[in-house]
């Protein structure tokens, strides 16, 4: 998740560095996404009509938030990998990928023909035991019954045993939801506790941060949805290779994604993301679920760790293997002025910026703070409203940018707020406004 410290939006220009004056250092993937409080930048530029008239930004205090941005995929929170506990060949087999199934539901089964008259066997001896059990109290001798006692029980454990390997010869769903692979076909002959290479009866997973450690996702599944399942193993799908039928809750989903160790610091369970699945233009939301601690791979010296986003709600549309981007939220700051870093012009240790005067321009002395990447914050010398002259070097064009939509807060499966934002760098405005608000995605249930 690497990239330099920039100003989101919804068409974003590379980041200016700052002039002189103290730095916020936003190290990595952090990005700042300014938001007008109560309206937007406005941002006027030159007209075909008025090619000489000075391109403004109107500047006022606001809200900033720090976000870290990445890309990550979209993967169901409980996933079962269903195999065979028994030896026999496969008989049946009634569902394909993607097919919804109830908890419960038949996935699979092999010919139990044989196992179940090895259980009628068994269970004859434990008659005849039973009997010897009853003769031996008769006769009023202890060692005797201990002995019949002792047969008794290693007989019947044999029954057990023989009710078990018929049990295995079924696979059912343990939860509502997709089958995400099937491996298995009629007529194959599987060994018990390994019918495809793994381990035998059902595998119950709820992902989390892997091999990074944290604190583990919680989830159920109650339901179906009509959520699809993207397959990548063609008409066997995409399962667990050890899994003779593997099946996805659709109702609960998580996001894996990775940071840098400069970022790694400043995350913690419970921030809030912004999730945008790849070919969607719809955002969904999001929590830090776990956050690893153990760095999974290494990009150009530079370790990353992985993060597990648990999507808010039960979003329609995703897809298990869907890659996505994610933002998260780290830190808001308000009420802070800021001003175009590229509108800074530095003298020794003077900074000024250009202003529009009753129609004249003029340099104005200013006292900065931290900067925000593509922005920067003025701490003396300009007040709200002022009109900020931009250099002609960042080639604005297009329509005043409007302010974001606010956030509204919700609970439970209701909608939540976004970052907010109307406005585009190319569009001439930033957005501004929104928040994020509280609660879930939209429930699709």
């Amino acid at each position: 998740m690497g990239g330099p410290a920039r100003v989101t939006g919804r068409r974003a220009r590379p980041s200016r560095k700052g002039r002189g004056g103290r730095r916020l250092i936003v190290s990595g993937v952090v990005a700042l996404v300014v938001l007008a409080a109560g309206g937007a930048f406005l941002l006027t530029h030159r007209t075909a009509s008025a090619a000489t008239a000075p391109r403004t930004v109107t500047v006022s205090h606001s809200a900033v938030q720090q976000t870290v941005q990445g890309t990550g995929t979209i993967e169901p929170a409980v996933e079962d990998d269903e195999s065979f506990g028994s030896t026999g060949t496969v008989d049946n087999v009634p569902v394909s990928v993607g097919e919804s199934v109830t908890a419960g539901q038949l996935l699979a089964s092999i010919d139990a023909s044989a196992l179940r008259s090895q259980l009628t066997l068994a269970r004859a001896v434990v008659t005849e035991a039973q009997a010897q059990v009853s003769a031996a109290s008769a006769s009023g001798s202890a060692s005797q019954l201990a002995a019949a006692n002792a047969q008794l029980a290693a007989d019947q454990a044999k029954v057990d045993q023989a009710q078990q390997a018929v049990s295995q010869a079924r696979l059912t769903s343990p939860i509502d939801g997709v089958v995400a692979g099937v491996n298995v076909k009629v007529g194959q002959a599987v060994t018990g506790g390994s019918s495809a290479g793994g381990a035998s009866g059902s595998t119950g997973t709820t992902r989390s941060a892997g091999s990074g450690g944290g604190v583990a996702a919680s989830g159920t599944s109650n339901g179906t949805s009509s959520n699809a399942v993207s397959s990548s193993a063609g008409s066997s799908g995409a399962g667990s290779s050890g899994a003779a039928v593997t099946v996805i809750s659709t109702r609960t989903w998580l996001v894996q994604t990775q940071v840098s160790s400069t970022d790694l610091p400043g995350l913690k369970k419970g921030m809030q993301a912004q999730i945008v699945p790849s070919g969607s233009r719809t955002t969904i939301f999001g929590t830090v679920d776990t956050i690893g601690i153990v760095a999974s791979s290494s990009s150009s010296g530079t370790s990353q760790f992985p993060v597990t986003i648990a999507v808010t709600g039960t979003p329609s549309g995703l897809y298990a293997g869907t890659s996505a981007t994610v933002s998260i939220l780290v830190k808001q700051l308000d009420n802070v002025l800021t001003v175009p870093t590229a509108a800074l012009a530095s003298s020794g240790a003077s900074t000024t910026v250009t202003v529009l005067l009753n129609g004249a321009e003029a340099a104005v002395p200013v006292t900065i703070g931290r900067v925000f990447g593509a922005r920067t914050e003025v701490t003396s010398g300009l007040s709200d409203g002022a009109q900020i002259v931009l250099p002609d070097t960042l080639g604005f064009r297009g329509t005043t940018g409007s302010a974001g939509a606010g956030g509204t807060s919700g609970s439970g499966g209701g909608r939540t707020g976004g970052f907010g934002g109307a406005g585009g760098f190319g569009g001439g405005g930033f957005g501004g406004g929104g928040g994020f608000g509280g609660g879930g995605n939209r429930n699709g249930g």
